[in-house]
């Protein structure tokens, strides 16, 4: 069959069972984006099918970042695409950028690598073995930094909640509920739940990223995986055992902004010691949501994330060859022998070696 020269403003050149698009012009941007801003899921979807529907033996596109890495999209069904992230890399032409969407929800499963996204005003750390669902409301901005050193791999379940109404059995409004936390007369708001260690999805998201796209089963292996991958969402979304409820940490609107007030603490007087009970009392939130929370969004603990910023601040001060006592005292230590062991486990070489 024939390949259109052009299609959607993308080139396009057929590799095995995948289409891959190139946009030529592209930018500071993600590839889909509706204008300059908005990124259109339903658009997406219809745009895969529609590719993915003229040509047999095809299982889904390919949109390759310029820095490396590209991300495969595939039609699971209606209302639901599987999107395989691998080995994307930043340049300084796509390092970062943000955009608005609404509506869709995303499963999502990092592999390996890190990055920051932001969600409304909430900025986090996504790293290795992290799975969310993100819901992204009736609206609201999306944005991702990528790690020059840190290419980042992973399988992200992008679907519709209509979806959970065709396919589960059962009470699909207390899943709908669940999935949608917050909810105001006027909208609904973002809804992020966070599994940090569910070995069942990084079992399968790992699976699908080992799939041969050029054996004859490709297809049909992806789609199966993937909808064991929403099952088990499914399973872990609906269910009130202990387990599952103290796997999941649940996070809507309000509470990834008394988060975020933690971090800006933690960012701007990290040379003052804060406890759990004094940071939980500051930004009104409860302990277990703070430790559980915080380690989900931002990727490390409390404590680690306050000495991770005083060895920042250490860092540049010794490079402008402020002393190691003056500096150990700057950044909050009482003696230079605790600021000493503290940066070498942090950094992996002694003050002294750093700043020579």
């Amino acid at each position: 069959m024939k390949e259109p020269p052009e299609q959607e403003g993308f080139r396009v050149h057929r590799q095995g069972a995948m289409l891959e698009l190139i946009e030529p012009e592209r930018r500071k941007r993600p590839p889909f984006l509706v204008g300059e801003d908005f990124f259109d899921f339903n658009a997406l979807e219809t745009l895969v099918r529609k590719l993915v529907g003229a040509r047999e033996g095809l299982a889904g596109i390919r949109v390759p970042f310029p820095g490396g890495g590209c991300t495969e999209y595939l039609p699971i069904e209606k209302g639901c695409l599987l999107a395989l992230n691998r080995n994307i890399q930043s340049t300084p032409e796509l390092d970062s950028f943000s955009y608005r969407t609404s509506d869709w929800a995303a499963l999502r499963v990092r592999i390996s690598g890190f990055f920051r996204e932001q969600i409304s005003s909430t900025s986090m750390t996504a790293g290795e073995g992290n799975a969310s669902l993100l819901y992204f409301g009736s609206g609201c901005r999306y944005g991702l930094n990528l790690t020059a050193d840190s290419p980042v791999s992973g399988v992200s379940l992008v679907f519709h909640p209509d979806i959970i109404s065709r396919r589960v059995l059962g009470d699909a409004d207390l899943l709908l509920e669940r999935l949608r936390g917050e909810v105001t007369e006027t909208h609904d708001l973002p809804h992020l739940i966070a599994w940090p260690g569910d070995l069942v999805m990084q079992g399968l998201a790992l699976q699908i990223l080992q799939l041969d796209s050029a054996a004859p089963v490709f297809r049909i292996m992806a789609e199966s995986l993937a909808l064991s991958l929403f099952a088990r969402c499914i399973t872990l979304l609906g269910s009130d055992s202990v387990e599952a409820t103290d796997q999941a940490v649940r996070l809507r609107a309000k509470d990834l902004q008394q988060l975020e007030v933690v971090r800006k603490v933690l960012e701007t007087d990290f040379c003052n010691s804060h406890t759990l009970e004094e940071l939980s009392r500051l930004a009104g939130i409860n302990r277990r949501k703070l430790t559980e929370g915080f380690r989900s969004l931002f990727g490390t603990s409390v404590g680690e994330y306050a000495i991770n910023q005083r060895m920042r601040r250490a860092r540049i001060l010794l490079l402008e060859g402020i002393r190691v006592g003056e500096v150990a005292e700057q950044v909050g230590y009482q003696d230079q022998g605790s600021f000493s062991r503290a940066f070498k486990r942090v950094v992996g070489v002694n003050p002294r070696a750093f700043s020579t």
